[in-house]
């Protein structure tokens, strides 16, 4: 950003120069549209994921465990968070970057299972409070990391992510 004229220690005129950092709507309006795609992706992972992962452990003969709330919460957990990762990755996010919102998807529910095998917190609540407290601990991160976000938009798709993000 380039200052053309100063009248009381106030800039009077700003111009953007062409690698200065976008204006602040344009980064919101990015990381939205991230926001977005990531909750897309994870309902993606849970309608795609969910079914050959139930026929797996049906296969193995292991389908009791979706009886269970603990279980059934952590399972879908990884379905959502591994669809989230590969479609960051594909937006060339940083590893950095895909291990926080990984754990933020995972945390939530982690700290409430203790609750919840003590009897304190319902299955309901566990699935109803884990799914806010993730969205919202992933919103933060967006808002964290905006920046990053205007960067992917502008740059082509590809496989292999930036190691120095």
């Amino acid at each position: 950003m380039t200052t053309a004229g100063v009248s009381h220690g106030h800039p009077t005129r700003i111009e953007h120069d062409h690698g200065a950092p976008a204006p602040t709507r344009s980064v919101t309006r990015r990381a939205v549209l991230h926001f977005v795609e990531m909750s897309i992706a994870m309902g993606l992972g849970m309608a795609i994921l969910g079914p050959l992962v139930r026929w797996g452990f049906s296969a193995a003969g292991w389908s009791a465990v979706f009886d269970h709330t603990d279980a059934r919460a952590m399972v879908m957990a990884t379905e959502m968070a591994v669809a989230m990762a590969g479609w960051m990755w594909f937006r060339r996010h940083s590893r950095g970057s895909i291990v926080e919102m990984t754990l933020a998807m995972y945390l939530p529910f982690v700290v409430l299972l203790p609750p919840y095998w003590a009897g304190v917190v319902s299955g309901g609540a566990l699935m109803g409070i884990g799914h806010g407290v993730m969205l919202l601990a992933m919103a933060a991160l967006v808002y964290r990391r905006r920046h990053e976000h205007t960067a992917h938009a502008a740059a082509p798709s590809s496989p292999m992510p930036h190691s120095s993000r």
